[in-house]
């Protein structure tokens, strides 16, 4: 995305500011090397098959794809979804004594950049793909629970979806993901 126009650079330049002219060429050179950049994540995103599934997903593009793949590596250090969520922090506290078990917020714990990236990419799946399963989900627990507390439990959602896509190697349903869940967790050990 460039900053400004040809027409307004060009118009900048004939000020005859030498500042602003500075500053013009020190912006084309940024510019230069976000284009470069963005090339490069290009290509790595086209060799990587996991974050083209993952890209399937309506609110997640090749940053957020290549971004949710390198957080989760391999797909097989997580035995059971559960697990993934628990990296992520997407899992809520447990207190517990005797007979009496007392549920808290999110853990928090591990990946902060993972959770952060798939609240994004849940705001951006309700806003683009309303009447998804995903969306509706998001939608119930918003009108019980709050928006903040619907962002989270859908980005947890949203991981269990990830998972399982790239357990099975599916890409995305528009009307669900309905994974065999037990088949295709022992198949892949």
């Amino acid at each position: 995305m460039k900053s400004f126009s040809i027409r307004s650079n060009d118009w900048m330049r004939s000020l005859g500011i030498p500042t602003v002219s500075s500053c013009l060429d020190c912006l084309e050179n940024v510019q230069k090397q976000i284009d470069y950049i963005n090339t490069q994540l290009l290509d790595e995103y086209n060799r990587r098959h996991n974050a083209q599934l993952i890209a399937t997903i309506p609110g997640i593009g090749f940053y957020s794809a290549l971004f949710i793949i390198t957080e989760i590596d391999d797909i097989r250090r997580f035995p059971h979804p559960e697990n993934l969520c628990a990296y992520a922090g997407l899992v809520p506290t447990v207190r517990q004594s005797a007979s009496s078990v007392h549920y808290g917020a999110i853990s928090k714990g591990g990946s902060s950049n993972l959770r952060w990236m798939l609240t994004e990419a849940v705001h951006t799946h309700t806003h683009c793909e309303p009447d998804s399963r995903l969306s509706r989900f998001y939608a119930k627990v918003a009108r019980r629970r709050g928006k903040q507390k619907a962002i989270v439990a859908t980005a947890r959602k949203l991981l269990l979806m990830i998972y399982w896509m790239l357990w099975t190697k599916e890409p995305y349903h528009c009307q669900g993901f309905n994974p065999v869940f037990p088949s295709a967790r022992t198949s892949a050990t």
